[in-house]
């Protein structure tokens, strides 16, 4: 995994790193401050965000203009004593194994945490940290992206910030407030990087600009690149070696898919219901669905035929929704197949949105049979924003596509899109449609579910 190599030549490389976020203490506290999706922070997330290198904090780099103030030399004395406060292995900060992982997260919206650290104390007296620096070193990111950011220790908030130069390449340095994030005397404490991020503007409100503002689409990493500690000189700040945390995903909006129970799982020849859910929106605004990527599998002598989708009480038309499985449901073999929900045109989701049930014809069911249906997650590539459409040679299910599509909703040439997956928008183009460059595919989405019905 890449390294934060130093905030100067990182900014020279990617152009992405705009600039870095200053961090000023104030007292505050997250408490239950909720998510985008309306979940509360107040419980470590479950990740493999990956370990960090120890001693990542011990490297001291010059401040403004280059000069930095000097240190006290690192390591322990001949005599084995600890280092003192302001040495410079005083503290090390390591990436937490549990740094969250890669998500959705919507533009507008309160805390988020997207990183964890370790710091560690070596010495025998508690240490403050009075100023810390971050910076968005994804090359898909965008320093705007974010309106504030902080550290915090519990979700109890110690230093915050959110300047930054008008043009997003300079970093604005601001004093200490009050307050300030002490780690104790030989001691290690988790400490959470938490942002709130910018709405997201269309492209035509951003004048066609990708960097620079916020975007539907981005993939901002923050990390923290730099602290300074209360009793280093005041152009002291000592740099951040260690992991990159994992890229966020920046949406104006998200659909939330929820699995239903069925009156039975019995299975039973005739028309049956075999699968239901809910779609709604996040509460940020309305997103479309175009399709949902799903698999099927059953046992040999079992055949299903009619599968219809139902939105509420009523059969959606044939026309208009239908699902489809790649060359058929097999009747004389077990099967496990892909299988899409495809809208012809978008469903759009409003709040609570729609219950959907999947149905049809089931024949030759036996003791000992059964089948399955599922949802299928995705988990790579982490973003795409492009267009929707149908393949001129096979219609039956929606693609992603990286070139706009005829007036039909057509296309003949793709590039290299996410393939066989979900396809939805968070409507975030002005204005929206079948043609419109915000479609994204199920990666982060919580596809989660399994219905078996068995005789």
């Amino acid at each position: 995994m890449n390294k934060l190599i130093g905030l100067a030549l990182v900014c020279s490389v990617l152009l992405a790193c705009s600039g870095s976020v200053t961090i000023m203490s104030e007292e505050e506290n997250l408490g239950t401050t909720a998510t985008s999706s309306g979940t509360t922070p107040t419980q470590p997330p479950d990740g493999d965000g990956g370990s960090g290198d120890a001693g990542g904090g011990g490297n001291v780099v010059g401040g403004a203009g280059g000069e930095g103030g000097s240190v006290s030399d690192g390591g322990t004395s001949e005599g084995g004593s600890p280092p003192d406060d302001c040495s410079s292995n005083a503290l090390s900060v390591e990436l937490s194994p549990i740094s969250p992982n890669s998500a959705i997260v919507i533009g507008g919206s309160d805390w988020i945490e997207v990183a964890r650290y370790v710091v560690s104390n070596a010495t025998d007296k508690a240490i403050k940290i009075s100023f810390a620096q971050v910076a968005q070193l994804d090359p898909n990111g965008d320093i705007a992206d974010f309106t504030e950011v902080a550290l915090s220790t519990n979700y109890a908030l110690h230093l915050i910030g959110s300047k930054v130069s008008d043009d997003g390449t300079s970093l604005v340095l601001t004093e200490e407030k009050s307050g300030g994030l002490v780690i104790q005397p030989k001691s290690s404490q988790s400490v959470e990087l938490s942002a709130k991020f910018a709405p997201v503007l269309s492209s035509s409100a951003a004048g066609g600009k990708w960097h620079g503002v916020p975007r539907s689409g981005h993939t901002p990493s923050l990390a923290l690149t730099g602290y300074r500690l209360e009793c280093d000189a005041a152009d002291v700040i000592r740099s951040v070696d260690t992991e990159l945390p994992n890229p966020m995903v920046l949406r104006k909006s998200k659909p939330i898919v929820t699995q239903l129970s069925l009156p039975t799982n019995k299975l039973a020849n005739g028309d049956m219901d075999l699968f239901k859910f809910q779609i709604s929106a996040d509460k940020a605004g309305s997103v479309a669905i175009r399709q949902i990527r799903m698999e099927l599998s059953k046992t040999e002598g079992l055949e299903i035929t009619g599968l219809k989708i139902r939105r509420g009480a009523v059969d959606i038309n044939d026309a208009s929704a239908w699902v489809f499985v790649p060359y058929g449901i097999s009747f004389h073999a077990t099967t496990s197949k892909p299988m899409y929900l495809v809208f012809k045109d978008e469903e759009t989701i409003s709040g609570s949105g729609s219950v959907y049930t999947i149905h049809g014809s089931v024949t030759g069911a036996t003791a000992g049979q059964d089948i399955t249906f599922s949802f299928v997650g995705e988990s790579a590539p982490v973003s795409f924003t492009g267009y929707s459409c149908f393949w001129v040679q096979f219609s039956y299910f929606v693609q992603l596509c990286e070139y706009p599509p005829d007036p039909d909703n057509f296309c003949s040439k793709f590039g290299n899109p996410p393939k066989e997956t979900s396809v939805w928008s968070d409507i975030s183009e002005v204005p929206h449609g079948l043609a419109s460059k915000d479609w994204t595919h199920g990666a982060l989405l919580d596809l989660y579910g399994t219905e078996t019905l068995s005789l």
